[in-house]
């Protein structure tokens, strides 16, 4: 009697666990479930199956959908990648990367419900850049990918790059991984990406999201919505 005791309690201590910790994926087992505040199972991972459960205001389930040959994708190595905290100036985590780009400017802002980092700048000196940048430990020979949300709403004598550079454990400089891009993208958000493998020797990397100029007189202003490393 006192052995189903325990159990009961268990039971209820964990319950009471997965309520108080919202949205969070316990992988303690091969099965992983998901919960939402109110303490609902909405959904269930199982090796390459995921299973997610709808269920109305009162809990009870009205709908499911199985996807199968499901991957759980790699965890983005950014911290605060969709800019959701920080000043109205720059994100959290975020840094400013400016050489030879005295005249930048940096706002976040929330449009249509999505955080947004924007910069501009302008008399920009040749292969001068303004952007933002983050730095982030690596694991040599390990794949990688690399991309970046974003609006490209002016460009004059510049291009917008997604840059990383990879460090030693002295700071020193390993290898560089670009995509670059040269036009306006006329209100709409594309995305750069690259992939690659981690360089021999890498333990740190810094992923830039610039804009860098080509010539003299450069000037150029971008909205980023988002980046990611995995």
């Amino acid at each position: 009697m006192y052995i189903v005791f325990q159990r009961v309690i268990m039971i209820i201590l964990l319950t009471c666990m997965l309520i108080l910790n919202g949205t969070e994926v316990y992988a303690s087992s091969p099965h992983q479930y998901r919960y939402d505040e109110n303490g609902h199972l909405i959904e269930m991972i199982s090796d390459d199956v995921k299973i997610k459960y709808t269920n109305d205001v009162n809990g009870n389930l009205i709908s499911q959908s199985v996807l199968k040959n499901f991957v759980i994708p790699p965890a983005n190595l950014l911290t605060n990648a969709n800019f959701s905290n920080g000043n109205t100036e720059i994100a959290d985590k975020w840094k400013k990367s400016l050489w030879e780009a005295t005249h930048s400017t940096y706002k976040t802002e929330i449009a249509h419900n999505q955080n947004i980092q924007k910069i501009s700048t302008s008399n920009v000196l040749k292969d001068g850049f303004a952007g933002v940048s983050q730095a982030i430990p690596v694991t040599p020979g390990k794949s990688y990918i690399v991309n970046s949300s974003l609006a490209i709403d002016h460009l004059q004598n510049a291009k917008v790059q997604l840059y990383v550079d990879f460090f030693g454990s002295n700071g020193e400089w390993i290898g560089t991984d670009r995509i670059d891009h040269q036009d306006l993208t006329q209100g709409w958000f594309v995305t750069l990406s690259s992939s690659g493998i981690v360089p021999v020797n890498s333990k740190t990397a810094r992923v830039y999201v610039l804009i860098r100029a080509v010539d003299d007189n450069a000037a150029g202003a971008i909205t980023i919505r988002g980046a990611s490393f995995s």
